[in-house]
């Protein structure tokens, strides 16, 4: 498992990653670790249990919080419930849309529906009730945020409409730019 209290940052391990060369592709093993952790920190979270990881919660926090300063990721989330069978345990995993939809099962507001024991066998039969769900969150496109920078550009231009034009432009190159304009008038004198 990995610890931010190593030598490197999250940051640093994401970026010094090093490639292996798959059969089917290039890989970044650290950089799969580093998923697998948030995945586990994430569900942890959800289901209010980060006091179980890392020695206590204030560690798991901390790197929580460094995990969410330095990266941004996508969550789907799934419930995972077990079903108890007269032979076995069944486990049967439930697409949620979001959190709030994991949670409202887990807290009992929506219902589990029981599963198709077709696919299993079908002589098996419930033996009792589900158990609680537990909340698993699924991190996809693990990626370093995008560092701002302050850019300062000073542009002498001929009048109010020309500003605009301008701020079009460098919106229209960088998106993502936020363009304050600041108008000074020049002094002429005879």
């Amino acid at each position: 498992m990995i610890n931010a209290t190593q030598t490197q940052s999250l940051i640093e391990k994401y970026t010094n990653a090093a490639a292996k060369e798959m059969p089917y592709g290039v890989i970044y093993p650290e950089r799969q670790e580093l998923q697998r952790e948030l995945q586990k920190l994430l569900s942890y979270e959800a289901n209010d249990k980060l006091y179980l990881l890392y020695e206590g919660e204030e560690k798991a926090l901390e790197l929580l919080a460094e995990y969410r300063a330095n990266f941004d990721w996508k969550e789907d989330y799934t419930i995972e419930v077990d079903w108890g069978l007269d032979i076995s345990d069944y486990t049967a995993v439930y697409d949620c849309k979001s959190k709030e939809e994991a949670l409202a099962y887990q807290t009992g507001e929506k219902e589990c529906e029981q599963p198709d024991l077709c696919d299993c066998n079908p002589h098996y039969e419930y033996s009792g009730d589900c158990s609680s769900p537990e909340i698993k969150v699924w991190v996809g496109d693990l990626q370093p945020k995008k560092a701002m920078q302050l850019i300062t550009l000073s542009v002498l231009v001929e009048n109010e409409v020309s500003i605009k034009e301008v701020e079009n432009t460098i919106k229209g190159i960088y998106p993502n730019t936020a363009v304050v304009s600041t108008t000074q008038e020049e002094k002429t004198s005879n």
